[in-house]
C-alpha cells in the first residue's frame, strides 16, 4: 500500500512538473429556491383548471394549474421578486407582484378571481 502512495506522488509530481494541471472536483451548490402555493378561489367557491403564471427575477417563466379544490403549488422558483397572472375561463385576469421566499416555507398566494 505504501508503495502505491508513493507511485501515486510520483506520478502528480512528473505532471505537474510537465506542465499539466491537477483538477479538483467541487460540488455545485445549488441555489436555493422557493414554492409559491395559494388558492384560487371565486365568489362561487374554488377555481378549478385556473392557469398560475410566474415570471422570476432571472426572468424564468414557471406555470402551474390550480386543481379541483383551487389549489395550486409552483416549486424551484428562483427567489426574490416576481410577477404572477392568473387565469381561469370566465373570470378576469388577475396580476400582481410578490416575493419568493426560500424553502422550507415558501410564499402564499391566495387569489379571488371575478367573473366577467
Amino acid at each position: 500500500m505504501r508503495r502505491l502512495t508513493l507511485v501515486a506522488v510520483a506520478a502528480m509530481t512528473a505532471a505537474a512538473l510537465a506542465g499539466c494541471n491537477i483538477l479538483q472536483a467541487h460540488p455545485n451548490t445549488p441555489a436555493p429556491t422557493g414554492t409559491l402555493q395559494g388558492v384560487v378561489t371565486s365568489p362561487g367557491g374554488p377555481v378549478a383548471n385556473a392557469q398560475i403564471l410566474v415570471t422570476a427575477s432571472d426572468a424564468t417563466q414557471h406555470a402551474g394549474l390550480s386543481n379541483g379544490d383551487g389549489y395550486y403549488s409552483i416549486a424551484s422558483l428562483p427567489l426574490g421578486p416576481a410577477t404572477f397572472a392568473v387565469r381561469a375561463s370566465g373570470f378576469s385576469e388577475v396580476d400582481g407582484n410578490l416575493v419568493i421566499a426560500p424553502d422550507p416555507g415558501g410564499t402564499r398566494q391566495d387569489v379571488s378571481l371575478n367573473p366577467q
